[in-house]
């Protein structure tokens, strides 16, 4: 295979699998930007809205969407025997935890890669080029999904980006100048946004393929790997890093940890620097530079709390705590880097250049105005903005619907109201009574065929069932606790079959009346007569014998004491008897 067939410009880096989506709309929820579209209720990416945040691989619970990263490529150049070089980001140990982190350089060999290196020992060279930069006011670039979401969302703001590469584009400088143009550069980490970075025009030649942690994983069971069988082996390396400027380096995959590197204090009273994680709190600090109410240098980082938190990790319940504190003893344990002899300097400048999405058509106040009264006319004129659909706003999911990247049934008040709205419908248009009672038995709803059933109209709203009806199928309903009931009955010179069941989670009962005064009775409802004639009659027996023996029980106990009272009088008065005999 040639390696420069990897070199190739792919927007594609987010995938979806063919398994279908739940509706649960997770990941627009999450993406920063909304580049997610439903059509048909499937989820896809627009690609030139997409700043490759990797947020909904990491939100999505059914893993419908993954990074599309250079897996496959790489097993081909291992198996072809190629000199592959592995550069490994410096959050490995939070997916290699304590001892398996001294491993990882075996384990990789095992696996065909050539040399190993950390990704951490290109630091020194990127804190020069920014100490070099001097720049008192500017955005730090080494996440690359915010170096995107600054290019395509708050395209004046790139001016202030630092021109500084990121770490893991100068050590595939540093490897290059060190192993030759042949040789295939391996980035391994945990970020989707590092598959585009390696990919752009200006970034050509430097890494060719980048795997996720999570692949590395899995392809260490497949090969049936066990990382307790290997002997601890070191990182090669192309650059000596001290004690200290290796742990300062190794730190770089936690939140703040290149500003710091980079010499820059987080104490006010010395110098003006922020770093901040998460999508929220990188958009709300780049609006307040974009404002002037924000300055010095900044450290945006998509990923709550840095790259030790990315979005391709595996899923084996690990908390970001628990990771963030594997990066840490990592760093304080690991020893120093040590190269047997030092390369040529590398280039640590880059450029960026501004790249505004722009949508395809703009949209108006009058069509967003249009859109929401359509959606807000089924839900009595409210808008929710519950979130529900993935957006904060209902105005917000208006323009989504108006520029096809939603659709109204993302919805769900809209969806139930409509769904009332067909259901009653279809209950007005049976030709048997349907009625709807609360929990008390008082008509709730009827529909026409039941009014003209029973000969009624809207005043009996309200009332009991039983002030037009028996209601004695609703009754035992309640008293057995049964599921349905059935009888036929006759009321207003008609005969009617019915049908009643509980709707226990709305605390409401619902009846179904047939009109069968015309027709000739069959068998079945023969049977059904004949079962409750004979239920009455044991009920009536039941209740006889019942009072039966009540009443014998009550007369048995009056016997008793009228016979108690009869020998204390007849005892009584034999005695004076006898007392007027002596």
């Amino acid at each position: 295979m040639e390696k420069e067939s990897l070199n190739r410009s792919k927007d594609q880096i987010m995938e979806s699998s063919r398994v279908s989506c739940r509706d649960c709309y997770r990941c627009i929820r999450v993406c920063p930007v909304k580049a997610i579209r439903v059509t048909k209720g499937q989820t896809y990416i627009e690609e030139d809205r997409c700043i490759r945040c990797g947020a909904c691989v990491r939100e999505c619970f059914i893993h419908v969407r993954h990074t599309a990263s250079d897996f496959k490529e790489v097993q081909q150049y291992v198996k072809a025997n190629r000199f592959v070089v592995a550069s490994v980001d410096p959050a490995f140990p939070a997916a290699f935890q304590d001892w398996r982190a001294d491993r990882v350089a075996a384990a990789l060999r095992e696996l065909g890669f050539t040399a190993v290196h950390e990704a951490a020992e290109a630091i020194p060279t990127v804190e020069k080029a920014v100490q070099e930069a001097s720049w008192r006011e500017g955005i730090l670039p080494d996440c690359p999904a915010a170096v995107n979401y600054v290019e395509q969302y708050f395209p004046e703001l790139t001016e202030k980006l630092l021109p500084v590469a990121s770490p893991m584009i100068v050590h595939g400088r540093m490897l290059r100048q060190e192993y030759g143009k042949s040789a295939v550069i391996v980035y391994i980490c945990p970020c989707s946004a590092k598959v585009y970075e390696a990919r752009r025009p200006e970034n050509d030649g430097t890494v060719d393929c980048v795997i996720t942690f999570q692949e590395l994983l899995e392809w260490l069971a497949r090969e049936h790997k066990d990382l307790a069988a290997l002997e601890p082996v070191p990182f090669d390396c192309v650059a000596s890093l001290s004690g200290e400027e290796a742990r300062r380096a190794r730190m770089t995959a936690i939140k703040g940890g290149l500003l710091h590197s980079c010499g820059y204090s987080w104490d006010p009273r010395e110098t003006e620097a922020y770093s901040v994680s998460g999508a929220q709190d990188v958009t709300d600090l780049l609006t307040e530079l974009r404002s002037g109410s924000v300055t010095g240098v900044v450290e945006p980082l998509f990923c709550h709390g840095g790259c030790c938190n990315g979005p391709n990790f595996p899923r084996r319940g690990e908390t970001f705590v628990a990771r963030r504190a594997a990066v840490l003893r990592y760093a304080r344990m690991a020893p120093p880097l040590e190269a047997s002899r030092e390369g040529r300097a590398v280039s640590g400048a880059v450029s960026y250049e501004a790249r505004p999405y722009r949508p395809e058509r703009e949209i108006n106040e009058l069509e967003v105005t249009g859109i929401l009264k359509k959606l807000s006319a089924s839900v009595s004129g409210q808008q929710y903005n519950c979130g529900a659909c993935g957006y904060k706003t209902c105005r917000e999911r208006a323009i989504a619907v108006l520029e096809g990247m939603a659709e109204p049934e993302m919805c769900f008040p809209y969806m139930r109201a409509q769904l009332r709205r067909r259901t009653d419908r279809i209950v007005e248009a049976l030709p048997c009574g349907v009625v709807q009672l609360d929990s008390a038995l008082r008509i709730r709803h009827m529909n026409a065929a039941f009014a003209k059933m029973f000969l009624c109209n809207d005043g009996v709203l309200g009332k009991r069932i039983s002030y037009l009806i028996s209601d004695e199928a609703f009754d035992r309903l309640i008293t057995e606790d049964l599921d349905t009931y059935e009888t036929v009955q006759s009321k207003y010179g008609i005969r009617y079959h019915e049908v009643v069941f509980p709707m226990r989670d709305d605390n409401e009962y619902v009846g179904i009346y047939t009109d069968i005064s015309a027709l000739k009775i069959d068998s079945y409802q023969i049977d059904l007569i004949k079962r409750q004639t004979l239920e009455n009659a044991r009920d009536l027996l039941r209740q006889q014998i019942a009072f039966s023996q009540d009443l014998a029980a009550y007369i048995g106990r009056n016997e008793a004491k009228g016979e108690a009272l009869v020998r204390q009088i007849v005892a009584l008065l034999g005695g004076d008897e006898e007392e007027g005999a002596s």
